[in-house]
Formats: C-alpha cells, structure tokens, sequence
C-alpha cells in the first residue's frame, strides 16, 4: 500500500517519483515502480515530459532500456511543443542515449519518426544538432540512411534545411568543422540553392568543353 500511494504523489512540476528516480539513473526503485504501475511510463510533468524523457536528458542508458522494455510506446511520446526523445538527447548532448534510442525506433520499423519536427521552429534533430554544433552526434545521425537524405531536403518553419543552417551559424571553428561534415553528403545546399558538389560541377563542364571541340572539328570536316 505505502508504494501504490508513493508512485502516484506529484511534486509542484508534476513530477513522479518514477520521473526522479529514472533522472538520477536509481534502477531498483524505476524497476519496482514499473512494476507496480507500467502506466506511470506515460504520466507526463507540466512540460509533458514523461520518465523517459528524463533518462535520455540524463544518458541513463540502463533505464532508458527498463522504460521502453516496460511501456514500448513511451518513446513516441511527444512533449508540449512537439518535440521528441530524439530531440531531447541531441538537445543534451547525450550520444550514447541517442544510439539506444535510434537503434529502437529503427527496430520498430518507424523511420518516419527519426524525421519528426518540433512545432516552435519545425527542426528535426539534424537541423537541432547543427545549430547546437553537436560534431559526434551530427557524425552519428548521418549515418542513418533516411536522416542523411533528409539534410538537403527537409526545411523547417524558415525553409532552411539543416544543411541551409550552417551558413546561419557564427564563424568558428566549430562551425567549420560542422560544414565540413556535412559537404560530405553527395550534394550541398549553398546561399539556399541546391548544388551538386563542386566535383562533379567540375566534371560536367568539362563534358560540355570536350563536346564543344568535338562538333568543332566535325564542323571543320
């Protein structure tokens, strides 16, 4: 009885006892509170943050997995402005979280998710992870096939792609970093219009050269 009443008390920011314990990475107690009540997984704080919103903000790799063992659909949970748990571990930085949470989402078939949004800005976690110039995480998540392809396709709410977004960065070293990154994907956004790399730019014109002096000799002939 004093643990049913105990998992079900709320602080002032709504927040669970699962919520603290999955924050500080305390697996007994997130283990004996799931299994109390599996629900609590979905019991959002006033932000709507829910307990495994707080272990991937944390890098609590082992009860990243208990939560999304216990209550699968706790990783599609949203918070109040739309963004994900994905959005979360590039917001803190937590690689090792992301690469658990990538990997179960991939698992689950749900690509889609990978490419979700933010409602303030319309930023899916690519174009998150440019802006905070997070350079492993930005290394990770193009790797992923479907979030590589979306870098040069997916704008948010001021039409700017991820790959757009460097150029909006304050000059730093960071920020040259970032950019080289990124031209490594086959075609790069420059001043907001799409390019293919200066390679094959190269490439093609000299196509064009050869063709010319080749209907100028015929022409000669």
């Amino acid at each position: 009885m004093v643990v049913v009443l105990f998992r079900r008390e709320l602080d002032l920011l709504k927040r669970s006892p699962l919520h603290l314990a999955s924050a500080e990475g305390h697996c007994e107690i997130v283990k004996t509170l799931v299994e109390v009540n599996k629900d609590m997984c979905l019991v959002g704080d006033e932000d709507w943050k829910i307990p495994l919103h707080y272990a991937a903000m944390r890098g609590r790799i082992e009860v990243i997995e208990m939560l999304i063992s216990a209550e699968p659909n706790s990783i599609q949970e949203k918070l109040s402005e739309g963004e994900t748990v994905l959005h979360l571990g590039v917001q803190y930085n937590q690689l090792e979280a992301l690469n658990v949470l990538v990997e179960t989402v991939v698992d689950n078939d749900n690509s889609e998710f990978l490419s979700s949004k933010d409602q303030r800005c319309g930023n899916t976690i690519l174009h998150l992870a440019v802006m905070l110039k997070q350079l492993e995480i930005i290394k990770f998540l193009l790797s992923i096939p479907g979030v590589k392809a979306g870098a040069a396709e997916m704008e948010n709410q001021s039409r700017l792609t991820a790959i757009d977004m460097v150029g909006h960065l304050p000059k730093d070293l960071k920020s040259l970093e970032v950019q080289n990154i990124l031209q490594d994907i086959e075609s790069v956004h420059v001043g907001g219009g799409l390019l293919q790399r200066r390679q094959n730019h190269q490439q093609q014109q000299e196509v064009v050269v050869v063709d010319d002096e080749a209907i100028t000799s015929q022409q000669a002939v």
